[in-house]
C-alpha cells in the first residue's frame, strides 16, 4: 500500500498458494519512503505505483521523479526526472512475466500518464 506522504508498506501472508485468505493473518514485511520528496496532503495524484512480479516497484505521483525499487533487496535501483511540472497519474511497463526478461520491450520501458493528459515513455 502507498500513502500520500510517499511511504510504502509491503505486506506478506495475504493469501495461500490456492488463492485463499490466510487465517493466521497478514504481516508487515517492509516499509520505506519510496518517494521522499512528496508533500503529504498536497493536491494531486498522491503516490502512484506499479508492481512487477520480478520484484520491482515503480513509484511516482506528486513528485518530480520516477523511482524504481528492487523490493527483494529493499534498494533504489533507478531514478529519473519526469521532466514535467504536473503530477504522474498512472504508470505501466511492457513487462510480461510469461515472456521473461527478454520478452516484449521489458520492464525498461515505463509509460507514465500526467495530470495534463500527456503520456511519456
Amino acid at each position: 500500500t502507498g500513502c500520500d506522504d510517499g511511504s510504502v508498506r509491503l505486506w506478506d501472508n495475504l493469501i495461500d498458494f490456492g488463492g485463499n485468505g490466510r487465517p493466521d493473518g497478514v504481516k508487515l514485511a517492509s516499509s520505506f519512503f519510496a518517494a521522499p520528496d512528496m508533500n503529504a496532503g498536497q493536491r494531486g495524484s498522491g503516490l502512484v505505483m506499479e508492481y512487477q512480479m520480478n520484484k520491482s516497484l515503480i513509484c511516482a505521483g506528486n513528485s518530480s521523479s520516477v523511482r524504481v525499487w528492487d523490493v527483494a533487496a529493499e534498494q533504489l535501483s533507478g531514478q529519473f526526472s519526469t521532466g514535467s511540472d504536473v503530477c504522474v497519474t498512472c504508470l505501466t511497463t511492457a513487462y510480461d512475466e510469461r515472456l521473461g526478461e527478454g520478452g516484449a520491450f521489458g520492464q525498461d520501458v515505463i509509460v507514465g500518464g500526467f495530470g495534463d493528459g500527456e503520456l511519456k515513455a
